[in-house]
């Protein structure tokens, strides 16, 4: 997926754009025909100049302020977490879910940091951010993803407590955490990305976000 040309080429190529909070970045699928195989394209401009962002009436569901701890993250185990123990903050809006298999979605998360964090970006937190936020919202594929999620945990094997909410299946059930124990969420669908970093006065961690049909 594209947010890899982000990550991959690491927090230095954009620190002279992410100074000031809020910290932010889109990245979104183009299907403009290119005699290149692949074509990468960087743009700063202004957020309400971002074409064909995601509509509110495609809402699928969201939420808001969910802790994530002391620190920041940096593993998408935490982000998922997050998410799959604190069901009563997940408001699921569409009563189309899962959606079809084959359907593409758009995601914004916001990620709020103490004041003092400057040197966050977007760029540094979303690999693990949006591997673990999706995987949390697929279902489980059969009792040995179930198996290896409990064990990847510490968790005894009768121990339920990540699976309790159907109502967190949006994008269907999937193989989510790998044999070799890697997250392996289904970002191919993932069609718009909106990451954003700000800041508050506090010490704490949140993460709110929202998840649209695309």
């Amino acid at each position: 997926m594209e947010n890899k040309l982000f990550y991959n080429i690491g927090k230095g190529a954009f620190s002279c754009v992410f100074k000031d909070f809020p910290k932010q970045i889109i990245f979104k699928k183009n299907y403009e025909k290119s005699s290149d195989r692949y074509l990468y394209k960087y743009e700063i401009i202004p957020e309400e100049k971002v074409p064909d962002k995601p509509k509110e009436e495609n809402l699928i569901a969201k939420w808001t302020d969910i802790p994530i701890g002391n620190t920041l993250p940096d593993k998408p185990d935490q982000y998922y977490a997050a998410i799959r123990n604190n069901v009563s903050k997940v408001k699921v809006v569409s009563t189309q879910t899962p959606i079809p298999d084959d359907a593409s979605f758009a995601i914004k998360i916001t990620l709020t940091v103490p004041e003092s964090k400057k040197s966050i970006q977007p760029v540094s937190v979303m690999k693990q951010l949006l591997d673990g936020v999706i995987c949390a919202f697929h279902g489980e594929d059969g009792e040995k993803i179930k198996e290896a999620v409990k064990k990847r945990f510490g968790l005894e094997k009768n121990n339920s407590e990540l699976f309790e909410a159907s109502k967190l299946n949006i994008f269907g059930n999937h193989n989510y955490l790998t044999k070799s124990n890697r997250w392996n969420p289904e970002d191919d669908r993932l069609q718009f990305g909106l990451i954003i970093v700000n800041s508050s006065e506090g010490e704490k961690y949140k993460m709110s976000g929202s998840i649209y049909k695309w």
